[in-house]
C-alpha cells in the first residue's frame, strides 16, 4: 500500500514527468496536515481513558449499574474526539442521558433533572449522564426512533426514500436480533422490542416516517375537483 507521498511521485514517474504546481501542492497539503494526524492519534490514545459517565464508566440507565468490559467501549468516545479533532462533525443520538452526545448538555441534565442523575446507584457515584459532546445532539423516545428520524432527514438532504428502510426490514432486524440474543431494553426479555416498543410499532414509525420523505419528494399533486 503506498503512502500519500510515494503514490504522487509515481504518478508523476510513470509520465516521465517532474513534480508539477499541483502535485507540490498535495504533497505541501499532506505535510500540513501532519500535525493534526498526530493530535488525531494522541486523542485516540488518550481517548481510552475518556469516559461516557463521570468516572470514567458507562453506565445502564434503569439501575445506573456500570457495563462490564467498558475498556472495549472506549473507541466510542475516541471517535467522536478524534473526528472533532480532524473538523469532521459530530452526530450523537440517544433517549436516557447515558449515551455519547448528552455531554453537549450535562450540565443541564444534572441541573433540571438531578433526581435522575442516579448517582447515588452508580458505583463511582458520578451518575449516568454523560460527559461526552457531539456538535449536535438527537434526542428520540428511544435511540432507534431518534436515529429514523436521522435517516429520514438525510434522505430527503439527498432526495432519495431509499435510504429510509422499509417496515419489513425494521421487523426482520428486530427477530434477528432475538435471534443472536439480544433482549428489549425496557424489560429485559428476549422478544422483538425495542425499549418497551413491541417491533410493529418501531416498523409503523419507519413507514410514517418514509411515507413523509416520499410524500415530501413527489411533484405537488393538483386537485381536479
Amino acid at each position: 500500500m503506498q503512502d500519500a507521498i510515494t503514490n504522487v511521485i509515481n504518478q508523476a514517474d510513470v509520465q516521465g514527468l517532474y513534480l508539477d504546481g499541483s502535485s507540490m501542492g498535495r504533497l505541501e497539503q499532506y505535510f500540513a496536515s501532519g500535525e493534526l494526524r498526530v493530535r488525531a492519534a494522541a486523542t485516540i490514545s488518550a481517548a481510552l481513558l475518556e469516559r461516557l459517565g463521570e468516572a470514567g464508566l458507562a453506565h445502564d440507565l434503569d439501575v445506573g449499574a456500570a457495563f462490564a468490559g467498558y475498556a472495549a467501549k472506549a473507541i466510542y468516545p475516541a471517535a467522536a474526539a478524534t473526528a472533532s479533532a480532524l473538523g469532521k462533525p459530530t452526530l450523537g443520538i440517544g433517549d436516557g442521558g447515558n449515551e455519547i452526545g448528552f455531554g453537549k448538555v450535562h450540565a443541564e441534565l444534572e441541573k433540571r433533572l438531578p433526581d435522575h442523575t442516579m448517582a447515588h446507584k452508580t458505583p463511582c457515584g458520578g451518575g449516568v449522564f454523560s460527559v461526552v459532546p457531539t456538535d449536535v445532539l438527537a434526542v428520540g423516545t428511544t435511540s432507534n426512533i431518534g436515529a429514523y428520524g436521522v435517516v429520514a432527514g438525510l434522505a430527503l438532504l439527498k432526495r432519495d426514500p431509499l435510504l429510509c428502510h422499509s417496515p419489513e426490514e425494521e421487523e426482520a432486524l428486530h427477530h434477528v436480533g432475538v435471534g443472536l440474543g439480544l433482549v428489549d431494553g425496557g424489560g429485559g426479555d428476549r422478544i422483538p422490542w425495542c425499549d418497551g416498543i413491541p417491533f410493529d410499532c418501531n416498523a409503523a414509525l419507519v413507514r410514517l416516517m418514509r411515507n413523509i420523505v416520499e410524500r415530501t419528494l413527489e411533484p405537488p399533486r393538483i386537485r381536479t375537483f
